[in-house]
């Protein structure tokens, strides 16, 4: 007599992935009936999580073996399965499954690789659960940035406030925000020190608080992006951190932090007062001379306009140390670098500044801007009461003509 077993949905549609993966287990070989049945077993008694665990540790096999359609339709269906069976379960089983996609054999080609990328993705958007969503995320940032492919991702993190209120949407520990944020700075890193790796280096470091000592060779990298960085010229938020302070005084870093003052607010001159007693710093630092230099002057220029509207080629050419004939091709510099709006007189020997960039935006700036921004709305205002009185006039005047047109004209002038 036949015996019949009534699994579950869930159940025989964990089979069916069991019955393709047991192939892949004993190609060109008898089917391997054995794990079947300790497969079948799970099933019927109801305990689906382990029968997608068992089915999770072949999940590297199916990745060799499988054809691309099959390796995407398996990791999708036992996303849906897992999602199913619950939080718990989900949580359990996912770790190995992204231990599988995420790894990066050798001899991966491009495909492959993409192929993975995708699973991940699906997985990020089925596994709706907060800390799935963070080990899928990571599991993500590694692969790409193990299979070189960081371009994939940069679209979805290059907004760095965006990015964050996603985070804390997550709810994950501070140990666990610190390590996703270093590995997206990491990424950024890797594709050259910019304005936008300074953004991230500042939300990263922002995580430490003050006192830290693992933010130390955290901070002093941060500091030498920022004045290494060709096209960041303000970042005096990164000089307020907690983390950064930790190099002030600091026996190795204490001079590192004594420069990235000087960019943050200091001259040219000041540089060069650090430069003569400190003149093997910047080799043993990494740092270029000549780009060094060459900053700190844009940055000294800066200032300058922002002190005064009209500045003298002379001033420049002191405040720089520089000859007054190679001023012009510093100023076309500052306005290339956009330091400096600004047109030059040769003939007065002047450079007229309209805007100027702010290295420093204290309470002072604040209380500038606040006052700038009461004269404009005082001057529009103004201007609306000018526009409504002249409207509220030629109104007048319109309706005083359509009046006079409508009066009855004089017995003498209709005969005319």
């Amino acid at each position: 007599m036949a015996t019949y077993i009534d699994f579950s949905a869930a159940g025989e549609s964990a089979l069916d992935l069991a019955q393709y993966v047991n192939k892949l287990r004993t190609k060109g070989k008898e089917a391997d009936e054995t794990w079947i049945q300790e497969l079948s077993k799970l099933a019927e008694k109801g305990q689906i999580g382990d029968l997608l665990a068992k089915l999770a540790d072949e999940s590297a096999l199916v990745l060799q073996e499988g054809s691309e359609k099959e390796i995407e339709s398996f990791f999708l269906a036992m996303a849906s399965l897992l999602l199913k069976q619950g939080e718990n379960t989900v949580r359990n089983v996912s770790p190995k499954l992204l231990k599988a996609v995420s790894a990066l054999p050798d001899g991966d080609k491009k495909e492959q690789q993409m192929l993975r990328i995708r699973i991940l993705t699906h997985f990020y958007n089925i596994f709706n659960y907060n800390k799935v969503r963070y080990d899928t995320f990571m599991a993500t940032l590694q692969f790409v940035t193990a299979a070189r492919l960081t371009e994939v991702l940069v679209p979805q993190i290059s907004n760095v406030d965006d990015f964050g209120e996603r985070v804390d949407s997550w709810q994950i520990s501070p140990q666990e925000t610190k390590d996703l944020y270093k590995t997206v700075l990491d990424i950024f890193r890797q594709r050259g020190v910019t304005a936008q790796t300074y953004r991230w280096t500042v939300r990263y470091l922002s995580k430490f608080g003050a006192g830290d000592s693992a933010a130390v060779p955290e901070a002093a990298a941060a500091a030498l992006d920022a004045i290494k960085a060709p096209d960041l010229f303000q970042f005096d938020a990164l000089l307020e951190l907690p983390a950064v302070q930790t190099l002030k005084g600091h026996a190795t870093h204490g001079k590192l932090y004594e420069l990235l003052q000087i960019f943050v607010r200091d001259s040219y001159d000041a540089y060069s007062k650090f430069i003569a007693a400190n003149p093997t710093f910047l080799s043993a630092a990494g740092l270029d001379a000549d780009q060094t230099a060459r900053k700190i002057r844009l940055l000294s220029l800066a200032t300058l306009g922002a002190a005064g509207h009209e500045i003298p080629y002379a001033a420049i050419a002191a405040a720089l140390r520089v000859g007054e004939a190679e001023v012009e091709s510093w100023v076309i510099a500052a306005i290339t670098e956009k330091v400096l709006a600004a047109k030059i007189d040769q003939l007065r020997r002047v450079i007229t500044v309209t805007r100027s960039l702010q290295r420093v935006f204290t309470k002072d700036q604040w209380k500038q801007l606040a006052e700038s921004l009461t004269g404009w709305r005082t001057h529009v205002k103004s201007l609306l009461a000018t526009l409504h009185e002249a409207r509220a006039q030629a109104r007048s005047q319109v309706q005083s003509q359509v009046k006079q047109s409508q009066q009855p004209q004089p017995a003498a002038q209709r005969v005319q």
